[in-house]
């Protein structure tokens, strides 16, 4: 027994290592339980309303499969502890794209478990992450990034069938799966390039992950037309609300909002960087010379599979970037895209976009660089010394507040007890739950 749990930590002591420091992120919302928003309810009123039927119900324009499934569960296993149960369930799938980050697959792009280690820490400071852990809502972007992370994997992996389900699984809870195309092309083109014995194996490999985003990819937009969420009228006025973003979002919004994600919030952190976009001159003149700076040390260190793959990565989170735009009625609009104008915009998931693939780019391309000329001790003093000022300037947004801190562990006991009493009695009733301004109504039905 002892020596099973000894196996079980020395495989996973980053991924115990990285839960844990989530969950002391998310302490307050242990004190105050809860959900996140308008939508974060919406996965219990499904799963008490509707049952098995849940998981198959389309919210938000595509289907919420996996969260909904997680729901579901939760409900079966506890209602009284369900805040945190889905709380830790979440938790769970942030600390596996962590864990992926330090697997021996990942080294080809990061260089060592040390340089994997710094990274995994630094998107652990991310700004954005208010609205992302523990909330169902927005779980999408944590599998999103978990498949972008496996894509990373070395050319030579071959994916098996938990990396299909996996890939299934989010494709059927996200909408934006289709964004991963270009990468997975990509490694089909250099998989092809060079031709080792394995190749056609590899090939055949990828047509599955292939066929599982594609899959997903139809049933969302089934899904997206037939609850009247079709993309080409959605907005303020159709197509013409397109035109306008086009004309307006390019090209200086999107370069504000690629620089600001690409290169100020990975190197200069959340204060540095609300400065500098306080003059917008300063967002376009740092971000087009970090961005030869950048260009350099690739030129110095050129590794064509390896920039390739990181460049098929940087421009998925850029197709995301603009699919949001497109889909979400009015966000380009406001200062999530483009400059950051307000402290309290650091706050908002949209920001959550590009910056781990940044992070990673920066300090694997940076690393590489530098072992040209120095030593790995010197080169990982630079590292963690960047890693220790981005954690000093985005300090103010490490821990993750609760959605109303009115919310107690008493009032939320008032509400299971509610909740139990029909599911017992089996008896129909209403049950209102408050969060601040907001009401909603979960009808119990026996």
């Amino acid at each position: 027994m002892v020596k099973s749990i000894t196996t079980f930590l020395d495989k996973y002591k980053f991924f115990t290592l990285f839960f844990l420091i989530i969950i002391i992120k998310q302490y307050m919302k242990i004190i105050h339980p809860g959900f996140w928003g308008e939508d974060g309810y919406i996965f219990l009123k499904h799963s008490l309303e509707y049952g098995l039927s849940s998981i198959l119900l389309p919210y938000s324009g595509y289907y919420q499969v996996l969260p909904q499934i997680l729901s579901y569960l939760s409900t079966k296993l506890t209602i009284e502890y369900y805040p945190y149960i889905t709380m830790i369930e979440c938790s769970v799938f942030f600390s596996y794209a962590l864990h992926i980050i330090m697997k021996n697959e990942f080294i080809w792009i990061s260089q060592s478990k040390v340089n994997s280690l710094i990274i995994s820490l630094s998107i652990l400071f991310i700004p954005g992450q208010i609205e992302i852990l523990g909330n169902f809502a927005n779980l999408h972007s944590v599998l999103f990034l978990c498949c972008v992370l496996m894509l990373l994997y070395d050319l030579n992996k071959k994916y098996s069938l938990r990396h299909f389900l996996f890939f299934l699984f989010t494709g059927l809870s996200a909408g934006e799966l289709c964004a991963l195309i270009p990468l997975l092309l990509m490694r089909f083109y250099l998989i092809k390039k060079q031709n080792s014995g394995d190749s056609k194996y590899l090939i055949n490999n990828h047509l599955i992950l292939l066929g599982c985003v594609i899959f997903s990819t139809i049933i969302n937009s089934y899904a997206y037309i037939t609850n009247s969420h079709d993309v080409w009228t959605q907005g303020e006025a159709g197509i013409e609300a397109k035109i306008e973003f086009v004309r307006q979002f390019f090209p200086n919004r999107f370069f504000y909002s690629l620089f600001n994600r690409m290169f100020l919030i990975p190197i200069f952190g959340d204060n540095y960087t609300f400065y500098l976009n306080q003059v917008w001159q300063s967002v376009l003149w740092i971000g087009f010379g970090f961005t030869a700076l950048f260009s350099y040390f690739i030129y110095k260190t050129w590794s064509k599979n390896l920039y390739f793959i990181i460049f098929s990565g940087i421009f998925t989170y850029i197709t995301l970037i603009i699919m949001t735009c497109l889909v979400r009625k009015g966000t380009w609009k406001t200062g999530w895209f483009g400059l950051i104008n307000e402290p309290s915009l650091f706050q908002s998931r949209y920001l959550f976009i590009l910056v781990p693939m940044a992070i990673i780019s920066i300090y694997s391309i940076l690393f590489r660089y530098l072992n040209k000329f120095w030593n790995k001790k010197i080169n990982y003093s630079i590292l963690i010394l960047l890693l220790l000022n981005f954690i000093f300037q985005n300090r103010s947004n490490f821990f993750v507040p609760p959605y109303n801190n009115n919310l107690s562990i008493q009032s939320w006991k008032s509400t299971a007890n509610e909740i139990n009493y029909f599911k017992e009695t089996k008896t129909s009733g209403q049950v209102k739950i408050t969060q601040g301004n907001l009401e909603y109504i979960i009808i119990i039905k026996n």
